[in-house]
């Protein structure tokens, strides 16, 4: 979704790759009453951010990293699985009926940031 001065080339590739996937596959379904929409956390609080602080610096000073990643995001605070897990029950429900072919970026207003990673 943007550049954060590392690079990610394979992820960024995945990532770009099911979003074309999807925008591709719509137009194949969609006549048949088919939805297809995509969802693209970015920085989430999961057990996966704690065991990759883990893993790269020992397991010492996570409440200090927890704060450092909580001030990149514009809310405030990194979201969660719930956070994602609402938008996607929002996308399969009857309200989101007309909703087709777009990907929905659930991310605190981080993608929205320019000159900061």
């Amino acid at each position: 979704m943007r550049y954060i001065g590392k690079p990610p080339v394979k992820y960024s590739a995945t990532k770009a790759a099911i979003m074309q996937f999807m925008k591709t596959t719509v137009m194949i379904y969609a006549s048949k009453g088919v939805r297809l929409n995509t969802v693209v956390p970015e920085l989430m609080d999961t057990p996966y951010t704690k065991n990759l602080f883990k893993r790269f610096t020992g397991g010492d000073g996570y409440a200090d990293f927890m704060r450092m990643r909580n001030a990149q995001v514009p809310t405030g605070s990194m979201g969660d699985a719930s956070d994602v897990a609402n938008a996607t029950l929002f996308l399969v429900s009857d309200k989101a009926k007309y909703i087709t072919g777009q990907k929905i970026v659930v991310d605190g207003g981080i993608t929205s940031l320019t000159g900061r990673a």
